[in-house]
């Protein structure tokens, strides 16, 4: 395309570029308060911009490739179908912006403020760094995030319906009341994200079929969830052998904590999972609801299956003996009881030690100070020990059977 905005508008940024400086452009934005700049069509790719004022400035079309925006305030602008692949756009000022359609390959948008902007359809964000940035209830229905990083981005209350973020990063994302309706999200790495009961998961697309139909030609068919922490894990189980990989990952990490969660047993059992997470292990903490259709003693089941270790501590224990007996019997995963000074043990609880050999002798402690002190010696060395120890009986119990030929006494002549 070519320039279609205002000469005298053009003059007076070429001389402020001529002078190597945004003073001229910006005393005449200053002075002209009224006059929203019109720069359509310009080309001013790979020039350094800082410093310069472009709030409501019109760069539709315009060729920013490579341009350096960085901090620039481009507030109510708008760059419709502007070509912007590998722009520094960090720490820009685009409030309220209109993005639509423009490409913003590779372009690193870091700490941007993109809230209330528009990203509508063809925008093309593909390959984009979006650490940071901020785009609180923006519009980006339709657009392309493909193998964007979006590592901390804000998109509360914004809508991401039908949006492309195959292979996105999304860790420590923020989906406060975003809209995702059918979003494709297969392959992307998801982290730490950000939801509540307001976002909208519906209809996610995990994988594309392209179906061949007698009568209606190829037809194309997403497999879908409506949570989006399910598509990675989607990924991992759908490519073939990865499943046992994953259950190995977690075997060597993740420690199942039981416990009474009462506000002062919760204050401990939280310190014992900050220890333990310092020492590259995954605490889980049972507090949270049973999933649906699912009892507790089955979710129970299938976390303690696959963690490395239990931590429970008898402090006040009431469901902790039926979580023992819906996995101890069945699982031979090392069980590390804790229990404070002077406290009981439920009464069954001797009986259970002493028929299930992975069930460790109990530890005491004074307090939550003194627990974690001791976290390396009382638990994780413990732990070790105990699971050494059941992999040498695994491994006796899976010796091949000795033939009956060969246990046979020799004849003497």
């Amino acid at each position: 395309m070519t320039y279609a905005g205002s000469e005298h508008h053009l003059r007076i940024l070429k001389e402020s570029l001529r002078r190597n400086s945004p003073r001229f452009w910006n005393r005449w934005r200053q002075n002209h308060p009224s006059v929203r700049p019109d720069l359509r069509g310009v080309v001013l790719a790979g020039k350094w911009l800082r410093g310069f004022d472009f709030a409501r400035t019109k760069f539709d079309a315009a060729i920013l490739e490579r341009t350096d925006l960085g901090g620039v305030h481009l507030e109510y602008a708008s760059l419709r179908e502007a070509t912007l692949r590998y722009a520094n756009l960090s720490g820009v000022h685009a409030f309220r912006a209109n993005l639509n359609g423009a490409n913003f390959y590779g372009a690193t948008l870091a700490q941007g403020d993109f809230r209330i902007a528009s990203c509508l359809e063809t925008t093309r964000l593909v390959h984009a760094n979006l650490t940071g940035a901020n785009f609180s209830h923006a519009k980006l229905v339709g657009a392309f995030l493909t193998e964007a990083d979006l590592t901390a981005t804000r998109f509360d209350g914004a809508d991401l319906s039908d949006v492309d973020l195959e292979r996105a990063i999304l860790d420590g994302t923020s989906l406060l009341g975003t809209t995702l309706r059918r979003a494709i999200v297969s392959g992307a790495f998801i982290r730490r994200v950000q939801t509540d009961k307001n976002t909208d998961q519906r209809s996610l697309g995990l994988d594309v079929y392209v179906l061949w139909e007698r009568r209606m030609g190829n037809a194309i068919e997403f497999t879908d969830t409506d949570d989006i922490r399910l598509a990675q894990f989607h990924d991992v189980v759908e490519e073939h052998g990865s499943i046992a990989s994953l259950i190995t990952a977690c075997s060597e990490r993740v420690v199942l904590i039981l416990g009474r969660f009462t506000p002062q047993r919760k204050r401990v059992l939280d310190k014992l999972a900050e220890a333990l997470t310092k020492r590259g292990k995954v605490p889980v903490i049972y507090d949270f609801p049973s999933p649906k259709d699912r009892e507790i003693s089955d979710t129970v089941r299938f976390i303690a299956g696959m963690s490395q270790f239990i931590v429970v501590d008898l402090t006040d224990a009431l469901s902790v003996p039926l979580e023992l007996q819906a996995t101890i019997p069945d699982l031979m995963i090392p069980v590390l009881p804790i229990i404070q000074s002077g406290e009981p043990a439920f009464s069954m609880f001797a009986d259970l030690q002493r028929r299930y050999s992975w069930i460790q002798p109990t530890v005491s402690y004074k307090n939550a100070e003194q627990l974690v002190r001791r976290v390396d010696e009382a638990i994780i060395a413990r732990a070790k020990d105990a699971a050494d120890q059941l992999r040498k009986q695994r491994a006796a119990a899976a010796r091949p059977p000795v033939s009956v030929m060969r246990a046979r006494p020799s004849r003497r002549s």
